[in-house]
């Protein structure tokens, strides 16, 4: 059963029952009142008559006795009793008039007669009709019993005439009950439905499926959150596809480095051992056997360093990344100069927390990248600007620039914007990704900005933490900037 037609019968049956219950208590609490005061008339006037009758057979002067009485109160125009009788004690009826009389019971007359006061009930009277039975013992001078009938059906008829009311009353309000709950439910639940639908479709595949947003209430909350969580499921999922894509094309990138050099130094080796090539020609491919080994030996070992870096933890000591910057500058500007490049460096005074031998792999790297992109020479400019929680490093070439919709693509591993010339030039397109383990290692994280023809600036950021001078006992910070090498 759906939930909606849960709803309305659940509705209908909590409507049913307290009106049931309402109704049935109020037409008891009016027929109980209704007939309670048909009691008491009766009661009263049956007081009256047995007063009278005592009355009447004490007093000797009045010549009456209890028959006259009787015919004088029955002959009236107005009486409230349908029936009136008169018992001698020893069961012989005196008198008789309407309901009763020679229909009435003697065994309970006489039976009445032995008790004290009146006995008062309420039967079924002739042909159905119900009637409130009196009867109690009267004596001045001699006992008998008076009984009297009053007829309430009319008490009952209305009774049942509300009972006929109520029920089509209760049928109505059932029926409209089960007309409005039903189209509340469904109106209520209609979101779910939407949400189901919705869920369907996610499980078909299409992630991007969404449910409508509706109100503040629970349910309109509940679109909200499963579209939150429609939206993370939909980021996982296409960052798993990236991934796996990442995956598929590190191992084809990394078949082809391996494989190219390989099939030549097979084919080489395979030469020189036997003895096809002598002189010149047997140098020559020593010589290129010995270029592709130390190749693949690059490689590996930039293959390993990623590795470590990305599950490896890094050494902290707080050191001046400036003063780092201007001897790794002193140390490699002859060999830039071979190349036709300056290379220089403007640095900020301060200490962070850094990994020194991550930090020199980092430099070597983004230094060799820019010095590939600029073969017939230039400018490689470092900067270290200082940051509350670390550092910025920026390596700036003047070469060529990198188009825009390689940007996206490389930190990824054997990527290359120009591949013939990085192959060329002994690079196995790994120093990007190695340099962005790195950052993250040290909580930041690397960015390109780039311009075709006018350079590239790769911008690291090192968050591991700031040391001011106060937290190293009043020593101030590197002194890169004062001078270059």
């Amino acid at each position: 059963m759906k939930f909606s037609l849960k709803i309305a019968a659940a509705t209908v049956i909590l409507i049913s029952l307290v009106f049931a219950a309402g109704a049935g208590i109020l037409l008891d609490s009016s027929f109980r009142s209704a007939l309670d005061r048909e009691k008491e008339a009766a009661v009263t006037a049956y007081r009256s008559v047995a007063e009278a009758l005592s009355l009447a057979e004490g007093n000797d002067r009045t010549g009456a006795n209890p028959t006259v009485i009787l015919r004088q109160f029955t002959s009236g125009g107005t009486k409230s009793w349908s029936g009136i009788w008169l018992r001698e004690e020893n069961g012989a009826l005196l008198y008789h008039w309407g309901a009763g009389g020679k229909t009435s019971r003697a065994e309970e007359d006489l039976a009445a007669m032995q008790k004290a006061g009146c006995v008062l009930r309420v039967e079924a009277g002739e042909r159905g009709k119900e009637q409130i039975r009196i009867v109690g013992r009267i004596s001045s001078g001699k006992t008998a019993a008076l009984g009297m009938t009053f007829d309430v059906s009319e008490v009952y008829r209305l009774r049942d005439g509300q009972e006929k009311t109520y029920l089509f009353a209760f049928l109505i309000t059932v029926l409209l009950a089960a007309v409005f709950s039903y189209i509340s439910a469904r109106i209520l639940t209609r979101p779910l439905a939407v949400l189901a639908g919705a869920s369907r479709r996610i499980s078909g595949g299409d992630l991007s499926a969404r449910a409508p947003e509706g109100g503040d209430d629970e349910l309109g909350m509940l679109s909200r959150e499963f579209n939150r969580m429609a939206e993370s499921v939909e980021k996982s999922v296409d960052t798993i596809r990236e991934e796996g894509e990442k995956k598929e094309r590190f191992m084809g990138y990394f078949a082809h480095e391996v494989k190219t050099p390989m099939t030549s130094v097979i084919g080489y080796a395979d030469l020189i051992r036997s003895g096809s090539l002598e002189g010149e020609e047997a140098r020559d491919a020593a010589a290129y056997i010995f270029s592709e080994g130390k190749r693949l030996e690059n490689l590996s070992a930039k293959l390993l360093d990623i590795l470590v870096a990305g599950n490896g933890t890094a050494e902290w000591k707080t050191a001046s990344p400036g003063t780092l910057v201007r001897e790794f500058v002193r140390r490699n500007a002859r060999l830039m100069e071979a190349k036709a490049i300056r290379l220089e460096e403007e640095c900020e005074e301060g200490e962070a927390k850094l990994d020194e031998a991550l930090f020199f792999s980092m430099l070597t790297n983004l230094t060799e990248n820019a010095a590939r992109a600029m073969p017939g020479g230039g400018r490689i400019l470092i900067r270290v600007n200082m940051t509350g929680e670390g550092f910025l490093l920026t390596v700036q070439d003047d070469g060529p620039g990198i188009p825009k919709e390689a940007l996206a693509h490389l930190t990824e591993a054997f990527y290359r914007v120009d591949k013939a010339r990085s192959r060329q030039n002994g690079g196995a397109g790994l120093g990007l990704t190695l340099c962005e383990k790195i950052a993250e290692l040290h909580r930041g994280s690397l960015a390109f900005r780039s311009e075709e023809g006018k350079g590239t600036a790769v911008t690291a950021r090192f968050s591991a933490g700031r040391v001011f001078p106060a937290e190293e006992d009043g020593k101030g910070g590197g002194d890169c900037g004062k001078e270059n090498a």
